[in-house]
Order: C-alpha cells, then structure tokens, then sequence
C-alpha cells in the first residue's frame, strides 16, 4: 500500500561567505527565515572547503566579493572546478562593468548590490533553487 503523504521537498543548503560578521548574520537570518539550511564562512578559503567536502546535493553559494584570503570571484572560480553544477550568487558593494565581467567569467548566475534587501537576497536564493532543480 503506498502511502498517500506528499514528498516533502529536501532542504537547499546554502553556504554564506562574507568578511563582515555583522552583515553575514543578517543574511543568515534572512536565509534561514525563507527556509534555507545556512552554513557560514568568514573568507573565500574557508568557503571553498566546506562546499567542497559537502557531498549534499541541493546547495547554493552565496559569497561578499571582497574578502581576504580568496574573494569571492576566485572562489567562485574554484567551485566552478571541484562542484561546477553549484550555483553561486555574488554580492558586492563594487558593482563595476569589470566585476560583473569577471563574475560571469567564473560561472557566477547572480550578482547583487550592497546594500541588501534581505527580501531580495531570499528572492534571489529560491530562484537560483528553483533554477537549478
């Protein structure tokens, strides 16, 4: 007999990289009020070694441009080469013509601007989601 209850769709894990630590826990805020599973790094390097050692399947990024260590441009790149299928959404407070190039360079799907809209930034996750299901 099978059983009439709906699949419950699995959690999509996003990975939150930023510099500031203020700014990094009001984004996860955010993410985690819309649903998501957050895991927090404070640079580029840790950031890459943690999504690279998850072995979940629904998985975002979501990484500040400017860090130190490895921004988020470089570790976007990185990803692109150990898990290519994740997506990464950018988020800068330089949102130059020469940034963006380089993000769509290293396979990033969104770039948004600082300040945030906390709103727009969970819009922006579940899209990147939804795409990628």
């Amino acid at each position: 007999m099978q059983s009439s209850q709906p699949t419950e769709k699995p959690a999509w894990k996003v990975f939150l990289a930023d510099d500031d630590e203020d700014t990094r826990l009001l984004m996860s805020s955010a993410l985690r009020r819309a649903g998501f599973v957050v895991v927090e790094a404070s640079n580029g390097v840790e950031l890459v070694e943690s999504v690279t050692r998850d072995r979940t399947s629904h998985v975002l990024v979501i990484s500040d441009v400017g860090m130190p260590e490895l921004d988020g441009i470089a570790a976007a790149q990185a990803l692109r080469g150990a898990r290519p299928s994740v997506p990464v959404l950018l988020v800068t407070a330089f949102g130059d013509s020469e940034t963006l190039r380089r993000a769509r360079a290293a396979g990033v799907k969104a770039v948004l601007a600082k300040p945030l809209d906390f709103a727009t930034l969970a819009h922006a996750a579940n899209e990147l989601a939804r795409a990628a299901s």
